[in-house]
């Protein structure tokens, strides 16, 4: 990266995540969904991955998204939006595998979350959060099946780093082999802490860059 670019884009990360993100709308149905208009990053993961987390400590907002010691707490599609970040919002999807709140709603909430990732055009990039701790888990595979189906770019984001401690290494280097187990994977899973901020200036990198990356994943190079 230029310095010209690195001075740009350290200017932009200062000014789009020092506060100024806010609640815009929430879906249950797609028919609910806010009109389509900018590129849209989805995080997804098991409930209790740290969602909520990981977007309050990527905006440096403590409140933003609503976190909980209750998994499967997130049951609609939440969208934020920032005034001065005009081409992405961020979208907070319900955690997968545990639902909390009866069968019933848990398959709406889930077979709504399958039809916006499967006919949504402004999604360039999901964020597809997984604790090392436990590796794929079952869940984690569907959601990876269904994201190479619809041919969707996502990045693999490795949770709760400071929880690990001197076992990171080895607990990175496993879910890397399991991801690449998979045959269509080749990217190396980005390692984030929402307590420690590791990982954080990355992920905001990759949202400055985010018409390049997304030209690279439809040109098949990402």
């Amino acid at each position: 990266m230029t310095g010209e670019r690195a001075a740009g884009q350290e200017a932009w990360v200062r000014k789009c995540f020092s506060g100024g993100w806010r609640f815009e709308s929430a879906a249950l149905a797609t028919s609910d969904l806010p009109s389509e208009g900018r590129y849209e990053v989805p995080f997804w993961g098991r409930s209790n991955v740290g969602k909520s987390s990981l977007i309050n400590a990527l905006t440096r907002q403590r409140y933003l998204a609503r976190s909980s010691r209750t998994a499967g707490r997130t049951q609609q599609i939440i969208f934020f939006s920032h005034p001065e970040v005009g081409h992405f919002r961020l979208v907070d999807l319900p955690g997968y595998g545990y639902n909390q709140s009866g069968k019933t709603l848990g398959r709406r909430f889930g077979r709504s979350v399958i039809d916006y990732l499967s006919t949504r055009r402004a999604i360039h990039l999901l964020f597809l959060l997984i604790d090392p701790r436990r590796g794929l888990r079952p869940h984690d595979c569907e959601m990876l099946d269904v994201m190479d189906r619809y041919g969707l770019a996502y990045r693999c984001v490795a949770t709760k780093a400071d929880k690990i401690g001197d076992a990171l290494e080895e607990r990175m280097a496993a879910l890397e082999q399991e991801l690449a187990s998979r045959g269509a994977y080749h990217q190396e899973v980005l390692c984030t802490s929402a307590t420690s901020g590791l990982g954080l200036e990355a992920m905001r990198g990759m949202l400055f860059d985010l018409p390049r990356i997304y030209d690279a994943a439809s040109a098949g190079s990402l």
